[in-house]
Formats: C-alpha cells, sequence, structure tokens
C-alpha cells in the first residue's frame, strides 16, 4: 500500500512565546527531529508550515513537499491534502511538535490503519479524571475506558478525505484528525502509543527536548 506522511508545523507557538519548532536544540531546529524520524519511514512526506516560513524551507536539507497551513490546525491537514501523489493509498499525520517519535511506533501506527482504515496512538488515562465546571466538580469519571490519544494517526486515503469534506460541509471543528473520522462513522483502531512521545508546547517541554533529544 503506497503511503505519504504530512508533519504539521503550521501552529503559532503562543504558550512557549516564540515559534517552538525552530528552536535551537543542540545546533540543529526542533523540527528537524521530527522529520528525520518521520522521513525515516516514508519515501515521500509533505510539510505544512506558517505561510511566513515558506521561504525558510526552500533551503533545508530534506527532500519534501512544503505547503502553506491555514487557520486551524484541520485547514493545514487538509492543505496537506492537496500535496498527496495521486496514487497514495495511505495518509500519516503526525505533529511537527513531537520530535521524539520512534520509529517503531509509526510503524504499528501504520501497520494497524492498513488492516483497519483508521488507527491512531494513544495511551490509557491513569490519573483520576473529574469533569469541572465554571471551578466545581460535576462528577468523576470511569478512567477504565479513557485514553490520551496523541500522534501519529493514520488513515486509509479514502476515509480520512471523506471525513475531511463531511467535517467542512456541517461546520464541524475536530480536536484532531480522527474526531472527524470517528464523526463520519468509521471505525478507529488505538494502538499503544509512548510516554516519551511527548508534544512540546511551553518552555518547560523545550527544557526536556534540550536534555533527551539525540543529535
Amino acid at each position: 500500500m503506497k503511503k505519504e506522511a504530512i508533519v504539521v508545523a503550521a501552529g503559532k507557538s503562543q504558550r512557549c512565546g516564540e515559534d517552538k519548532l525552530y528552536f535551537s536544540i543542540k545546533g540543529k531546529p526542533l523540527i528537524f527531529y521530527t522529520l528525520e524520524r518521520v522521513i525515516s519511514v516514508f519515501n515521500s512526506s509533505i510539510l505544512v508550515c506558517a505561510k511566513d516560513k515558506l521561504k525558510w524551507w526552500k533551503d533545508a536539507p530534506f527532500n519534501l513537499k512544503v505547503v502553506p497551513g491555514g487557520a486551524e490546525r484541520q485547514d493545514s491537514v487538509s492543505a496537506g491534502f492537496t500535496a498527496l501523489n495521486d496514487d497514495t493509498e495511505l495518509v500519516l499525520i503526525h505533529d511537527g511538535a513531537r520530535p521524539f517519535i520512534r520509529k517503531c511506533l509509526l510503524e504499528r501506527v501504520i501497520e494497524e490503519a492498513e488492516k483497519e482504515g483508521a488507527a491512531v496512538a494513544g495511551l490509557p488515562v491513569t490519573e483520576t479524571i473529574k469533569q469541572v465546571e465554571e471551578g466545581r466538580v460535576k462528577q468523576t469519571l470511569n478512567r477504565d475506558n479513557i485514553w490520551s490519544i496523541q500522534t501519529p494517526q493514520a488513515f486509509k486515503r479514502e476515509i480520512i478525505v471523506s471525513a475531511y469534506k463531511k467535517g467542512y460541509e456541517d461546520g464541524f471543528l475536530g480536536t484532531d484528525c480522527a474526531s472527524l473520522v470517528e464523526r463520519a462513522g468509521f471505525p478507529v483502531k488505538v494502538v499503544l502509543g509512548d510516554k516519551k512521545n511527548i508534544k512540546v508546547t511551553t518552555r518547560d517541554d523545550l527544557l526536556i527536548a534540550e536534555r533527551d533529544l539525540d543529535v
């Protein structure tokens, strides 16, 4: 099955106060670590970046198709679809801000998506989860069936493209790719993720990256 990866890197990094993806870690931008790991599995990859970074990527040391992102993450992923090869059958989407992704997890998610049609990485929640409204606990949720979902997420092309089309037609904005696929009525397989596969979001996360990422 022919596959391509879309790496989403068009966010504003508001919680970091600067563009975390271009923050230098041991001599190279954080986004490079993510791309190196994804490209090790995919011959063809698409990077979705902020519009003001398009020129920056012209000199980057990667064989990528680079497209500008949109206002929301959903728009950026959709922009990535426009650059897919005509014969691509399976699409994997990964956050540019998850540089600790391991090759084995990428391969497991791909394998399940090829069999099931849709697969995501995730971890079972271990802490007590409460629903809170206006600063007060409304109820304690049963955590036995609650998972925290990561990327990578992979889908057969016809599933993810049709799910996005329906989402846009209905005015629905999903929090991740899988939420659109679920809403469109397709089952999604969950693959055990990796605790180290964090999304670099805050300055504290950048410190972790500086300490733990290998050159």
